[in-house]
């Protein structure tokens, strides 16, 4: 049997997660995507709500996002905050807390307070 070279990436209107850390989406539809762009991780497209002035993205964007737990100093992330809808920043890590800037530059920056092992 002759393997596909491609895999299907879906195409995320809304994402949530709720209260119960049960994650609601919306699939508007699937992308093909070259399995040698892409390394072994999940992956999906997320259809951007409102412009990101900080990314130069407008509503209606498509940005891929690679499903994972961390996020480098400085690096793009797609975010769930206190159980709001997605929404994109950039992530700094900054001695003893983690600043959230928000891509829509008129939101103010969110500063998480880490704790600290004794």
């Amino acid at each position: 049997m002759l393997e596909i070279p491609y895999r299907e990436i879906p195409i995320i209107e809304h994402y949530q997660i709720d209260s119960n850390s049960l994650q609601s989406q919306e699939i508007e539809g699937y992308t093909l995507l070259s399995k040698s762009e892409l390394d072994p991780h999940d992956y999906f497209f997320w259809r951007v709500p409102h412009d990101c002035l900080l990314f130069s993205i407008k509503k209606g964007y498509k940005v891929l996002v690679k499903m994972q737990n961390y996020v480098d100093n400085g690096k793009n992330a797609l975010a769930f905050i206190n159980g709001e809808e997605a929404t994109l920043i950039k992530l700094y890590y900054e001695e003893d807390k983690i600043i959230l800037q928000p891509a829509n530059i008129e939101d103010p920056p969110r500063m998480i307070f880490k704790l600290l092992d004794k």
